[in-house]
């Protein structure tokens, strides 16, 4: 007799994501098996019982899977000084990405939700930009570098009217 396998489950349309049918694998003919939903995914209703019969998986229930709902992730979400993410509202399994923040360089990061609830990723290595400005006029005669992330007043209204930097040094040429 044949047992149930990867193509059981295929053919029984319960190879879906969050779907855990692992118990199935393996079954001989007339065993029975439970499908769920995997670490990571709530279930709707209540978990199919399935029947290995020749090679094929088959059900009585109304509903032939469990209906299940991937969890939010909520734990180390991508954060620090001029890093942004796409990565609020991703669920498990899901993919977002880090990124530096306007006014920084670096890489894109992926990330991934983990099935407890946790991201799974690095963080960009992010540096902020430096903007040279030249000033000139009557008395002026110097060049303001600016940054992104610190606060200082000495000529940082024209930084932040140059590209929203909120960090400033002088340089007196």
């Amino acid at each position: 007799a044949a047992s149930c396998d990867a193509t059981s489950v295929a053919n029984a349309s319960l190879n879906v994501p969050g779907v855990n049918y692992d118990s199935c694998i393996g079954k001989a003919d007339g065993q029975t098996c439970v499908v769920q939903c995997a670490d990571g995914y709530n279930i709707t209703g209540t978990p199919t019982i399935y029947t290995c019969s020749a090679g094929s998986l088959s059900t009585t229930a109304t509903d032939p899977r469990p209906s299940c709902v991937a969890n939010p992730c909520l734990y180390g979400i991508p954060s620090g000084v001029g890093i942004t993410s796409d990565c609020p509202g991703t669920r498990t399994d899901g993919l977002c990405n880090a990124s530096c923040d306007q006014g920084y360089n670096g890489a894109n990061q992926s990330y991934t939700c983990g099935a407890l609830g946790e991201f799974n990723g690095s963080l960009p290595a992010c540096q902020a930009k430096k903007l040279f400005i030249t000033q000139f006029g009557p008395g002026i005669h110097h060049r303001t570098v600016c940054w992104q992330g610190y606060n200082r007043n000495l000529h940082c209204g024209l930084c932040r009217r140059m590209g929203h930097f909120r960090r400033c040094s002088d340089l007196h040429l």
